[in-house]
Parts: C-alpha cells; structure tokens; sequence
C-alpha cells in the first residue's frame, strides 16, 4: 500500500513538473483595481492549490475538534446513564430484599400487580 501511496505521488510531481516546464510564461493576475502580480502560470497556479490545500486542511481540523467535542459529550451522557442504571439495580435489589421480608399475606402476587396495572391503564387512557 505504501509503494501505491509513492508511485501516487511520485506521478503527481512528474505531471507538475512537466505543467512547470510548458507554462513558464509570466502571466498577469489583479487581485483588485491596482493590484497585480505577474508571474509564471505555474507559480500561481501552484500557490492556488497550495491555499486550497490548506483551506481543506484547516476545514478537515475544525471537523475533526467538532467530533471530538460531541464524542466528548457522548461519552459523558453514556456514563451518566450508566451510573443512573447502577442505581437502578442497586434500588431493585433493596426492594426485591424488601418485599422477601414482608409476610407472606402481604405480599402481592405478580399476576395481581399486572393486572391491577393494566386496569389503571384503561382507566387513564382517553377512549
């Protein structure tokens, strides 16, 4: 992969270097009404790539510190949930250690429960 990567790049440099020996005729550019540079084509074109270069560099940056602000965020979210499904459990098992201590004729039978929830469902529900 690594050859591929060079022989990439070393045909990209050829193709520029024969660019540079066809258009080194000076050409002039004006930026704005007075100002001007006169240059090989070759020399401007190079710097507009050069600064095109970098303004994608500078735009893959800014989106790569974005990520890493939200994946930041996500990973504090994820271990606030976490620790919220900790206590979670945590309060289960006390009731569960609870509702065993109970007598056994005040303890709830879990079809009982189910039901009792499903009644108070149809009762709330608007129809």
């Amino acid at each position: 992969m690594r050859l591929f990567n060079y022989l990439i790049l070393f045909s990209a440099l050829l193709a520029i270097a024969l660019f540079a020996m066809q258009n080194a005729t000076p050409v002039t550019v004006t930026f704005a009404p007075g100002v001007s540079v006169e240059s090989p084509l070759v020399m401007e074109l190079l710097a507009a790539a050069g600064i095109g270069a970098a303004l994608a560099w500078l735009y893959s940056l800014w989106m790569r510190v974005q990520f890493s602000i939200e994946a930041r965020e996500k990973n504090r979210q994820l271990q606030e949930k976490e620790v919220t499904i900790t206590e979670l459990k945590e309060m289960v098992v006390e009731l569960e250690a609870k509702v065993k201590q109970l007598p056994p004729s005040k303890r709830a039978e879990p079809q009982e429960d189910i039901q009792d929830v499903k009644e108070v469902a149809t009762e709330g529900s608007p129809a």
